[in-house]
């Protein structure tokens, strides 16, 4: 691997959403806390992380939460003593690529990980583990992709691709929630990545844009900026069950899935 590329080391979680498609569940518990299969969501993405060898996560959380978000940590550093946890605060919610910025003190060095936990996925392998096997093959930002029913796409991020391997995709564009002849593929964004410094960079150069909470900093304005460079960006389409837990419909799907069979086969680590 080139040097300037070693290990992915840190996990960048936002979770400063105040989880309004989940009220009333969220009028007392942070969208992340809420429990799914006897743990927190995030629970889900910090397992992720210990699988996938990360030595550090930032979790970027709303001040009104930090608290709540301190104590989950505590008991999270005895379940996973590998693991050195950190918490910065979002102030305003100038959206996903602004939460990023606020780990920028430890992500500036090297490639890093994002991870939005309520993508819950259960697969035979971890989704990070995937991503970081395939960052280190092609040392480019790779992000992961779910096939789905032509008919959703508008409901979506797409991307238009060029097939690399039989799962992997090289990404030319990114369309937000197309029209379904406008769509150049039914490929979609889900929330895991692996990222690397330019991407951090893009979104410094476009956070100086900003000037109102609704202009927001988002991290695909960077992916396309990174395109447009002449850098390379990668996907990877994953075979595991999402389980979309940012809606109130989503969360109550995924609790039935963690009850059933496959649901409990995964929380064993086995196949879902």
């Amino acid at each position: 691997m080139n040097k300037k590329y070693q290990s992915v080391r840190t996990l960048v979680i936002p979770a400063a959403g105040l989880g309004k498609r989940l009220r009333p569940l969220t009028f007392r518990t942070p969208k992340n806390l809420l429990k799914l299969g006897g743990k927190p969501i995030v629970e889900y993405a910090v397992q992720e992380a210990h699988d996938a060898g990360i030595e550090s996560i930032v979790l970027v959380v709303s001040p009104r939460d930090k608290g709540r978000f301190e104590a989950y940590v505590r008991g999270a550093k005895k379940r996973f003593p590998g693991i050195s946890f950190y918490i910065r605060t979002q102030t305003k919610p100038f959206g996903n690529g602004h939460a990023v910025l606020q780990a920028g003190a430890f992500i500036s060095r090297g490639p890093f990980a994002v991870r939005f936990p309520d993508d819950v996925i259960a697969g035979k392998e971890s989704a990070l583990s995937s991503l970081v096997h395939i960052f280190r093959k092609y040392e480019s930002p790779v992000l992961l992709l779910k096939r789905i029913p032509k008919r959703d796409v508008s409901r979506y991020g797409v991307v238009k691709v060029k097939r690399a391997t039989s799962s992997v995709y090289r990404i030319f564009d990114f369309v937000e929630k197309p029209p379904l002849h406008e769509a150049p593929s039914n490929l979609v964004i889900i929330g895991g990545y692996v990222l690397t410094p330019p991407i951090l960079r893009h979104l410094k150069r476009l956070s100086k844009h900003m000037r109102r909470v609704e202009d927001g900093l988002w991290l695909v304005d960077a992916f396309k900026s990174h395109i447009a460079s002449g850098r390379p960006f990668y996907g990877l389409e994953f075979k595991g069950k999402r389980l979309d837990c940012g809606s109130l419909a989503g969360f109550r799907e995924a609790q039935k899935y963690m009850k059933s069979r496959a649901g409990r086969r995964f929380l064993a680590g086995e196949k879902a």
